[in-house]
């Protein structure tokens, strides 16, 4: 079998700015599973056919070309059904299918946001792959810096991840929910990562194997039922719910309003000397429904890039 798979074209909707993209992950200093290469997006993904290497780069102006291959060293599989699945995951991760109008019209009312929106047309909200990935991210982020966050991702990763080389390189694929559901809280603590987050990570993941928890089925739910539903879990309050329900599952009106980075966003977008009260970015996300998530993702790009 080939270690090349077929090269798909995606054509996302317009406006898209691929550029864009590459730059919130080339923002993540430390980031292993996220890789913004020459111009291109990389991620390892382990498929239950194998390891595939996913790559995603410009094909003209308007489409990009995903291409997928086996790592060097592995085993041979089934590439055209990667390419298959992985099209679908990437096509939702990029968010390739969103529209931007709405947010557009959404924000009328707050002139200096759709501004900056447009500012920064094409961007798109980035999500997860799995929205366990997102769970997991939102509990490492927990009261900590993002630079400390992503440290503690990269430990979790490189020992319960799977690592694979491709033309000297290395990337990591982000652990399996089965894989972190046989862990003991105790070998995720000693990541430096504490023990009640290892153990929200653990009875989480075993929740899910066991089928007691469906993550992707809160997205049918009302945004209030999804948000209770997830504090109802050990060491889960509203912020990393929201945070969950944004860039796990894609819920454009998730919005983690006490999120420091939000507060100093939206403090820089109106002029403010000091981060946003609590209050204020509440008050603000008012006028952004049914899209705060979206507005949140915008704030969060501007901060990340000024």
């Amino acid at each position: 079998m080939l270690r090349s798979g077929p090269v798909l074209h995606l054509a996302p909707e317009q406006p898209y700015a691929f550029d864009l993209a590459l730059r919130y992950f080339t923002r993540r200093a430390g980031e292993i599973c996220d890789r913004a290469v020459a111009g291109c997006y990389r991620r390892l993904f382990a498929l239950p056919a194998g390891l595939v290497l996913a790559e995603i780069a410009p094909a003209d102006a308007n489409t990009l070309r995903l291409a997928v291959r086996a790592p060097e060293g592995a085993p041979a599989c089934d590439l055209d059904a990667a390419a298959a699945q992985l099209e679908h995951v990437l096509r939702r991760t990029l968010g390739l299918d969103d529209h931007s109008q709405a947010l557009a019209h959404a924000l009328e009312h707050d002139p200096q946001l759709a501004a900056l929106v447009r500012a920064q047309a094409g961007l798109r909200l980035i999500s997860t792959p799995d929205p366990f990935e997102a769970f997991v991210w939102a509990v490492l982020g927990q009261q900590i810096s993002l630079q400390v966050a992503f440290r503690l991702k990269a430990a979790l990763v490189r020992r319960f991840g799977i690592e694979a080389h491709d033309e000297g390189e290395a990337y990591w694929a982000f652990p399996a929910t089965a894989t972190l559901a046989e862990a003991e809280p105790a070998e995720i603590a000693a990541l430096g990562i504490g023990t009640r987050k290892a153990t929200t990570i653990v009875q989480t993941a075993r929740m899910i194997v066991t089928g007691a928890l469906n993550l992707a089925a809160l997205a049918t739910l009302p945004l209030e039922d999804a948000v209770a539903a997830l504090t109802a879990l050990h060491g889960v309050g509203p912020w990393t719910a929201h945070y969950t329900l944004l860039r796990g599952l894609r819920i454009a009106d998730a919005f983690p309003a006490s999120d420091m980075g939000l507060r100093v966003a939206l403090a820089r977008l109106r002029g403010w000397p000091e981060k946003a009260p609590v209050t204020a970015v509440e008050e603000a996300g008012e006028r952004w429904r049914p899209y705060r998530g979206l507005a949140a993702f915008h704030l969060w790009f501007m901060l990340s890039h000024s």
